[in-house]
């Protein structure tokens, strides 16, 4: 009986479950989306429900295809991080989770600030203080929701944990996921009890601290009803999707690089050694393999921007994308001098400015439809290449002359030969890419079964897709483009914060 390995991703806006044999072909798959509610300006939420509702769903639909549950050894979860969600003690959602991308705390942040201080937050957390962050979120719910807070129980700090709680019943999370917290000792690996007890908060909702690898559970008989599991089959505790995403995508060694192209996206790579200082833009991870920190550039819009203009001009997901292509090969680089600023959520890399929006810089009555379509993904391009040249700063003397693309964009044709020419380098499409966050849960899962001794062993399993070659004819003119293209933000960063002004009265 040919051993298989399941893994669920929790996304910004859709779960994945993937099954892998043990070579790391997928078997099956299935997907199934959620909405995502904005009740109030820059508020983002998600109904955790939904998350274990289209869980449930993908289950059955690859049972109905032919998969065998009996033959799955172990499962593992990867999901987006820095949520907040809280439960009473029997487990109920009292509150939507609280995205990333939520930017409702700025009073909170103000209060850190003035009670702990930047540099001191900075030495004990690795990160500057940001209003992304899970511990500003929990002094909102304690101040707004104070009814709420009494009964709270457990704070759920990672999409992927309350799956884990849903299978498991156990509180749960891991390092990389926790360092995004904004309350996490990241040299110690643990909860910063003095920054939680200045700030007046309880050690006592947070989860416990796993290893990736780590078994947390095992599949109860109620579980397994639910959603066609084997009862007993053992649960892993995986890690936040930036982590599973660089294991996934062969980030082993520090000489290694990705991007990731979902919703959202981000350049990252690891290295032995945290930074010196603060590097706006720049966040510091815990990575899976506890030798490393992830050093990650995140960005608020990548295939956001992507789908966003796809339905501005009535494409249908379904078939879109491939008209979208074609019609985009027809564009020239440069896309006849039209520019794209992709801050349609605000950013945070290179700069952190929720009040930033979506500009098209250039337009005449030449321009087109693909000329607009083309610039979206350019904009987006450009913002990956000031990602990797924060990291490159950081780095120092440790080049990066070839990077890894993965996630649903790196299907893209076009997003990867413009990515290779705007970022002067090589740009790799392993084999199953877009699945490269459920390929890095499968791994810990077969390091926690035993099937791996070292994360360095999952790179044997990583094939090559496609390769994308840096024409310099192409780079040189993109490198023109991008130098305009830096210049935009600083000089409309005045105007946003009046947009926003205006936009609130």
């Amino acid at each position: 009986m040919e051993e298989l390995l399941l893994a669920i991703d929790v996304g910004t806006s859709s779960v994945k479950v993937v099954v892998f044999d043990r070579e790391g072909g997928v078997v099956q798959a299935a997907m199934r989306g959620y909405p995502t509610l904005h009740p109030v300006s820059h508020w983002v939420e998600q109904n955790p429900d939904s998350w274990w509702e289209a869980v449930v769903q993908c289950l059955h639909l690859l049972w109905q295809r032919g998969v065998e549950p009996r033959r799955i050894m172990g499962i593992g979860l990867s999901g987006q991080m820095e949520i907040c969600l809280p439960l009473d003690r029997d487990g109920r959602v009292l509150y939507p989770a609280i995205l990333y991308s939520d930017m409702r705390t700025g009073e909170e942040v103000s209060f850190i600030r003035e009670r702990i201080g930047e540099k001191a937050f900075w030495e004990m957390t690795g990160n500057a203080l940001a209003p992304s962050m899970t511990l500003t979120k929990l002094l909102w719910l304690k101040k707004e929701k104070p009814e709420l807070y009494q009964v709270m129980h457990m704070v759920v700090t990672g999409a992927k944990d309350y799956i884990l709680y849903r299978l498991t019943g156990v509180h749960a999370t891991d390092p990389t996921n926790a360092s995004t917290t904004g309350m996490l000792e990241m040299k110690k690996r643990s909860w910063s009890l003095s920054l939680l007890q200045e700030l007046g908060l309880s050690p006592s909702y947070l989860p416990l601290i796993l290893l990736p690898h780590e078994k947390v559970g095992v599949i109860s008989d109620h579980v397994a009803r639910r959603t066609g599991l084997l009862a007993g089959c053992p649960v892993f505790c995986g890690a936040g999707d930036a982590g599973t995403s660089s294991l996934g995508a062969g980030v082993i060694h520090e000489d290694r690089a990705h991007v990731y192209l979902g919703t959202t996206g981000w350049v990252a790579t690891v290295g032995e050694v945290p930074p010196a200082e603060h590097q706006e833009g720049l966040f510091l991870l815990c990575d899976v393999d506890p030798r490393y920190y992830l050093f990650i550039a995140p960005l608020l819009n990548a295939g956001r921007a992507y789908h966003w203009v796809m339905e501005l001009f009535g494409y249908e997901e379904e078939n879109g994308y491939l008209q979208v292509e074609r019609e985009m090969e027809k564009v020239p680089p440069g896309s006849r001098g039209v520019i794209f600023l992709p801050y349609l959520r605000g950013e945070r890399s290179p700069f952190h400015d929720p009040r930033a929006r979506g500009v098209f810089f250039g337009l005449s009555e030449e321009t087109s439809r693909g000329d607009l379509l083309r610039a979206t993904l350019e904009g987006v391009s450009f913002g990956i290449r000031q990602a990797l040249d924060l990291l490159k700063r950081q780095r120092g003397e440790k080049k990066v002359n070839r990077l890894t693309l993965i996630g649903g964009g790196s299907r893209s044709s076009v997003w990867g030969e413009i990515l290779a020419h705007v970022c002067r380098c090589e740009i790799v499409v392993p084999k199953n890419s877009a699945y490269a966050s459920s390929w890095g849960a499968t791994l810990l899962t077969m390091r926690g079964l035993g099937f791996l001794q070292d994360y360095s062993e999952g790179g044997r399993f990583l094939k090559e897709g496609r390769v994308y070659e840096v024409n310099l004819e192409v780079a040189s003119l993109y490198e023109r483009v991008f130098a305009l293209y830096e210049k935009l933000y600083p000089l409309l960063r005045p105007l946003f914060e009046e947009r926003e002004e205006l936009h609130s009265l």
